[in-house]
Parts: C-alpha cells; structure tokens; sequence
C-alpha cells in the first residue's frame, strides 16, 4: 500500500467516525427554514465519489442521495483533499458551491494527486455526514520529454543531436530508442511515423511502442540501401500515461564523404639517426566530424642504397598521435614509408600519404659503423687526455689487458663513458667490420702527395702511401646532402697544425669516412672532418678539432681537443631541483627541460633504472621513477641530437623516508640506566627512573633527585638493561640513509638513519628538523666515540621531538660542561655528562653513568 493508500484509509475513517447517523438527524419545526413544519426525519450520507482525469481536468461522478423519508436532497457540496497532506483545497468554478447534478467537472488543475468527498445538503442550512475520500486521481498536464538514441545495426551511422549522420554508400540500419521522461504520470509510449521528405532508398514501418512499461521504447528498424544520399526527416513522439505528447523531428543526413586532406612529412633520402620525426595534421569533417587517427608504417631492407619490396603498412603507435611523432623502432639497414589515416565518426577514412622514403643509415651508403655509431672516441688499448678536451658523444675502451682511460677530468663527456665494458666491445667489434667495409671498396680515382689546396667530389680515393695535408682540403658535396665520400690510406695519415678540412655545399662529416691502415695524427689548432677508423693509434694535436670519430683499433691520445658529431652545438639539458633535490617521494617523477627538439628522447638513469621520456611542445621531459631506497641517488638525464651529440646534466637525489620509532620496552622508562654504575655529583634533576644492573652501586643521589623509582640490581632494572639490549641491536642494523664525517657544527639532519664509522664531534650546533613533522624519526649510528664539546647544542626545530631521536655509540659518549643534548643515547660504552649540561631525553648504556650538577629530561 502506498503512503497516499494509507492516509486516504486513515482519513476514510475518520471522517466516519466523525459523521455517524446522529449528526445526520434534524428536526423540521417552526423555525425551520425550507416548506414548513415537519415530523423528524434525517439525511441520507453522501455516496462515495469517482473521479476520472484527463491531463488537467478531472471529472467527478456520485450516486444521488436521500431523506430517510425518500425525499430527494437539495443540493451536493464538492471537497477536493491533497493526497500527500490531506488538507482541503479550494474547488475549481465547475464544482464549486452547491452541486443540482451527481456530477461535476474542475479545469485545468495543477499537477498533483487529488481525492474528492460529497456531502448532500438540504436547504440553506441542513447537511447530511460527509462521504468516504473517492480514489486518488491524478492531474498531469505537462509535456513528457523525449530522449532518443541511435543503435546501429549494419553499417555505420553516428547521431549528433537531432541529426543522424548516415554513410549512404553502403547500406545499413538503426534503430531508435526514446527513453520517454515524465515525472508525474509516467512515460506511455513512443510512435515513429512515415519519413518525410526526400525518403529514396529508406525504408521503414512507423509503430508505437508502450512495452516496457515505463520505457524506453525502441522502434521498428530504419534502413537504407547502398548509394542512399536522401535527407528525409522523422517525427518521434513520446506520450504520458496523462495523454500529454510532445514530439521531435530527426534529420538523416548522408556522409560519405571522407575528411578533407590533412598533411604528413618525415625526412627524404639518409637519415643519419635511428629514429624518424614524422608531423602530420589531420583534415577537417564539417558533417558528423573527426572521430580518430592512426599513423601507420611500411618497411622495405636497404642495400646498395636501394630499398627493397616494401611490405604492408601496420599501425604504428597508439590511437591518436601527438604531432610531432617521433619512430625510435627504425633499424639500420631498413627504407620506411609513413601515412596517417583520420576516420570521421561515419566511417569515411582520409589516407594522407607522402612520396618521401626514409633510408636509415647514418652513413648514407658508407661502411656501417653499427654499435660503434654513438663513440666520439673508440680505442683498444686505452685512452690518454691532457687539457679540457670536450665529447659530445660516448667515451669507450674495449675491455682487453691493461686498457684505461686518463685524463676524464679535467676532459668532460657529455655521452657515456664505457670503460672495459661488454658495450665497448661491441663497439669494437663493429668498427673491425666497418673498416674492412671501407677497405674493400672500389676506388673511383687514385692521390698522393700533400693534399693542400685540393678538391674532392663524392666518391671512393685510394692511396698506397701516407696521406700529408699542409694546408686546406676541400670536399664538395655539390648539393646533395647525402654525397659520400670514402678514402683508403695506405700508411700513415698526418696533418699539420694549423691545416683544415672543410665541407661545402650540402657534405657532412658524418658522411665522410677515413679508413687509415697505419697511425693517424692531426697537427695542432687543425680542423678535421668524418669519421677516422685507424688500425693504428690516433692522436689529435693540441687544440685541434674533430668533426667526426676518432676510432682507433689501438690507442687514443687527446690534447685539449673538441671532438663533436656535427658543427651545431650540443644540446642542453637541466633536471628540476638543480644540483641536488630532497624528497620524501620514494617514487618521484623526475623531470626537467632542454633545447633539444620536440620528440627527441631523454634517457635517465637512477639506482639502475634506464628510463625515456620524449621532449614534450613546450621543451619539458618527465619520468616516473620505481621505488628507490633512502638515501641519495646519482641522477643522470642525457639527450642527444640528430647528429648524436650528447647533453647531459646530473643531480643528486636524496629520497627521506621517516625509518620509525626504536622501541625501548622496559628502558622508556629510564631517565638514566647503567650496567656497572652510577656516580652523580652535585644537584643533578633526573625526571624518570634511575637504573644499575648487573651493578647495584649509585652514588650521589642525594643530593640529586629522582622523578621516578629507583632500581639498583633488582629484577626491574635487569629487565630494562635487556629491552636495552633489543634496543641497540635494532638501532645497529638499520640501513643508512646518509654517511656523514667530521664535526657536524652547523649541520642540519631531517628524518632518516644518519651514519658515520668513526667518532662523532660537535663543536657548535647541530640543528634536527622535523620539517613540519612531529612524528620525525631520527637514528643516529656512531662508529665509535660520542664528543661534543662545552658549550655545544643539539636544537630540535619545526615540531622534531627527543622522543623519537636515537642515538646508538659503539664506543663511550661525552656531552660538554654547559652543552645542551637531546634524544636517547644508547652507548655499548660509559656515558658523561658534562658539569651542568642538559640532556632532555635519555642517557642507557651497558656500562658507567657519571653525572655532574645535570638535568636529564625524559
């Protein structure tokens, strides 16, 4: 039963209780008003009403009523009773006063839920018992609102609106739901009717759907046939249980038409890096709009500068891509080709293509250098520096007897340094084949003799002897970017100091190779150019410049030098926080900014970690660390340009990470607990318990006081010595966030485990900073011997607290005369106050207590 339900039964009988035969008596005398005197009689109760709604009108109906004698009654009297309040409400023109008839009829009511009553009158005055409330009826006048979705059954079609975007060119079919709302009566049904307008090739059966009850409704299918291009429209109506309906025109729309062309470029010919940068923009779609993109990518072997058979084009990436996108899954060796697909929400894809063929191969055609690519300098038996030598690119030494690198500092490596590593080797190794590429070649034309003064166009030379340049040579790439030029030196290669090489018109030095069967040697304040792969050693004079590789199958020696893959500068590169950073984060985003181009990848390496980030629009990088530990970490975050010339930056990361309380147990208690002894001179002021065991001997006391218990040699003070056994150990062996040495006058702590193998000393003050943090947990591990000299402090700032500052001495601990201290000192040795010096925590240990003239506050 409803709450109406029960308070129209509630209200039923009272208003029986309140109208028995009784009150229906009268009678008719003298002073009665009416037709003159009459015997008693009375006055049949009203019959209970029926009432019948339609929208805002409601009709009531009633069965006559009576005298007792038979006599028919003047007149009805019409109440109308809001059902959720059962209060009276005013009564609309048409049933208002005194009613002739057995019905009635009030217009246009608000909505709600209305029960009528009757009550027969007779005269001016006399009024029969008023009726049992007839049945709740309900009002509703407002309109339903409709709410239509489409469904696709075949083919493709997308509902934007009141407009349904259909691809014509291939058939299809939807349907329509309407999930009709109506608050007041309740949702009916839903019609479609016939299309109209231009309906060629659709079909459809109008229906109107009332099942489920309260929706929502689906019609009957709408479909179309292939090469359907009609904009027909449709009206939707939904109505109320009330008879309201309110109805909305739909338009189809045909949309075969792809998005308008959008745009992709990636680079044309050699690419002397292994990753492609491809910028692409999608079209535009005026009808049911851009629903998505997708890059996509097709891949043919590279030989003799020859792309092969390329394959099918797959997916490349995810859905929706960022322009610019930058392919770092290429290989050398390969050709690539690149289009980008924008589909609109009907269906219609746009193929946007380019008639560029990536060919990746740094050499562009020249002897492939493989692992050995990213070396600026490369030796098998070692490497010596002398001077500010700069390399923008790795650093290697193949792991053989006695190789080593010198002189990195004062030199600076912007790439990797791979001393006798298994990455070295490969490098090598590479470098082995790559020379023997280079040395098989067929010469296009033969030299010898000084070089000054000479051009060379792209091509293969060869000479038996040494090569000599005193002055300039010249090498002409003639417009290409990607001319190749290739020399074969039989002997010996030397330059003099101050000589140069120098490319013009479109040559690059990562496409000039040097294959160099003796020694190599470029003279002082000389200029070089390309890639030297020498059997035997290389060394550059001082201040002289490497455009290029110096790869040597023996030994390397620097002098001051530049040695850079390319004439632009290396690219820069810093990590936020700068130098050094401390966070509580045990997963942090690392992140910084550089100049190098949108796209390009920046590696960073953290406690074994190697993770990329590509460089965002706005020159940004980030990276999302894996748990570290805490303590500090060497942060290295390095990218590299095209050409590879590295930039690299370094920080130390410090994670802080609160290590938890040292449980005492039994010794919490204790404001001083000895294991042989304790000797006090003086007022000393102890604010807890005072403890010896094995020992029993305590002297001193008084004149000094104890805030709490004493316990020499009982089984309490045993006790505690054994919680500070646990103590201890569990102070011992926690791991080390931070090592420290020295005097730690002016150094500040923040939470974690602090270490030092050696004695502590304390000339000045030593600040512990909870930052914020009342719960801050400091342990301090002292390798031997605790001093601190007169005058010296421990301050506990920003909410620190001694409770939870630890300090576990290996060896004795000594606090100066008028110093200030703080936390628990847990000492495998004696421990000694200084002549008035203040101790607000703890002083345990295994061994004596001298106290002179203290206050230990625990």
């Amino acid at each position: 039963m409803t709450r109406s339900s029960r308070l129209l039964a509630a209200a039923t009988v009272f208003l029986v209780a309140m109208s028995g035969v009784a009150a229906a008596s009268w009678s008719v005398g003298a002073n009665s008003r009416g037709n003159g005197a009459a015997a008693a009689t009375t006055l049949d109760r009203g019959a209970t009403p029926s009432s019948v709604a339609a929208r805002g009108d409601v009709t009531v109906s009633w069965a006559a009523s009576t005298t007792a004698s038979g006599d028919p009654v003047g007149g009805y009297r019409i109440a109308r009773y809001d059902t959720a309040t059962l209060t009276a409400q005013p009564v609309g023109a048409g049933c208002a006063g005194v009613v002739a008839d057995t019905s009635c009829m009030e217009a246009a009511l608000p909505d709600g839920s209305w029960a009528y009553t009757v009550t027969p009158v007779l005269g001016a005055h006399w009024s029969g018992a008023e009726s049992p409330l007839g049945d709740a009826v309900t009002t509703d006048s407002t309109l339903p609102a409709n709410a239509i979705t489409t469904t696709v059954g075949a083919g493709n079609a997308v509902q934007e609106g009141a407009t349904i975007y259909y691809r014509g060119v291939a058939a299809g079919s939807f349907a329509l739901t309407n999930a009709v709302a109506d608050s007041s009566s309740g949702p009916a049904s839903s019609t479609t009717t016939a299309l109209a307008g231009d309906d060629t090739g659709w079909a459809h059966t109008p229906s109107t759907e009332s099942s489920p009850a309260g929706g929502p409704y689906v019609s009957n299918p709408f479909s179309w046939a292939a090469g359907t291009t009609g904009s027909p429209t449709e009206d939707v109506t939904g109505r109320d249980a009330a008879g309201n309906s309110a109805t909305s025109t739909l338009a189809f729309v045909d949309d075969s038409d792809p998005p308008t062309a959008g745009a992709i470029s990636y680079p044309d010919g050699y690419l002397a890096d292994e990753s492609v940068p491809i910028s692409f923009a999608a079209g535009t779609d005026a009808a049911s709009g851009i629903a998505g993109a997708q890059l996509q990518r097709a891949e043919a072997a590279l030989a003799d500068g020859v792309c092969g058979v390329f394959a099918g084009f797959a997916d490349l990436g995810a859905a929706d891509p960022t322009s610019p996108y930058v392919d770092e899954t290429v290989a050398d060796g390969s050709c690539y080709r690149y289009r980008y697909l924008v589909s609109d929400r009907a269906g219609n894809v746009r193929v946007t293509t380019s008639a560029s063929v990536t060919k990746v191969d740094p050499s562009a055609g020249g002897p492939p250098l493989g692992n050995a690519r990213s070396y600026s300098v490369l030796a098998a038996t070692g490497v010596t520096n002398t001077g500010p030598t700069t390399i923008s690119g790795d650093l290697g030494v193949d792991p053989s007897p006695g190789s080593t690198i010198i002189g990195f500092p004062p030199g600076t490596v912007a790439g990797d340094v791979d001393a006798d590593d298994a990455a070295a080797a490969a490098a090598q190794s590479d470098l082995s084949d790559a020379y023997d590429d280079a040395a098989q070649r067929s010469a296009d034309a033969q030299f010898a003799g000084d070089q000054g003064g000479q051009t060379f166009a792209p091509g293969v030379y060869h000479t038996g002897a040494a090569f000599a340049l005193t002055g300039t040579l010249t090498l002409d790439g003639q417009g290409d970017p990607n001319s190749l030029f290739v020399f074969q030196v039989g002997a010996a290669l030397n330059t003099a100091a101050a000589s140069h090489v120098v490319l013009v018109n479109g040559a690059q030095a990562s496409h000039v190779f040097w294959q160099v069967l003796g020694a190599a040697g470029t003279g002082a304040s000389s200029s070089f150019a390309g890639t030297i792969m020498a059997a035997g050693a290389i060394t550059l004079g001082a201040g002289a410049q490497l455009i290029g590789r110096a790869l040597s199958q023996d030994h390397v020696t620097l002098a001051g030098n530049t040695i850079s893959f390319s004439d632009a500068a290396s690219p820069t590169i810093s990590i936020d926080g700068a130098a050094a950073l401390e966070t509580k984060d045990t997963t942090p985003t690392i992140s910084g900014a550089t100049n190098a181009a949108i796209g390009r990848t920046v590696t960073v390496t953290v406690a074994g970690q190697t993770l990329t980030s590509p460089v965002h629009s706005d020159g940004t990088w980030d990276v999302a660390s894996a748990a570290l530990t805490a303590g500090d970490h060497l942060v290295t975050a390095t990218v590299r340009d095209a050409a590879g010339n590295a930039g690299s930056a370094r920080q130390t990361l410090t994670i802080e990470v609160n290590p938890g309380a040292v449980s005492l147990g039994a010794a919490g208690t204790y404001s001083v607990l000895a294991g042989t002894a304790v000797v006090g001179t003086g007022f000393t002021a102890l604010s807890g318990d005072l403890g010896v065991s094995p020992g029993a001997a305590v002297t001193g006391f008084p004149p000094g006081t104890v805030g709490g218990a004493t316990h020499a040699g009982d089984s309490q003070a045993d006790q505690a010595q054994s919680a500070l056994v646990l103590a201890y150990a569990d102070a011992a062996q926690r791991t080390p966030s931070s090592e420290f040495a020295g005097d730690q006058n002016g150094q500040t702590y923040h939470e974690g485990v602090h270490h030092t193998a050696a004695a502590f000393a304390l000339t000045g003050t030593l600040t512990l900073d909870g930052q914020g943090d009342p719960d801050a947990v400091f342990i301090i591990q002292v390798g031997a011997a605790l001093n601190t000299a007169a005058s010296s402090h421990v301050v506990l700032t920003n909410g620190a607290r001694a409770s939870n500052v630890f300090w576990q001495v290996a060896g004795a601990t000594n606090t100066g005369a008028s110093s200030t201290f703080a936390g628990t000192i847990m000492s495998a040795g004696a421990v000694t106050l200084g002549d008035g010096a203040a101790l607000t925590g703890r002083a345990l240990t295994h061994d004596a207590v001298t106290l002179a003239n203290n206050t230990v506050d625990s």
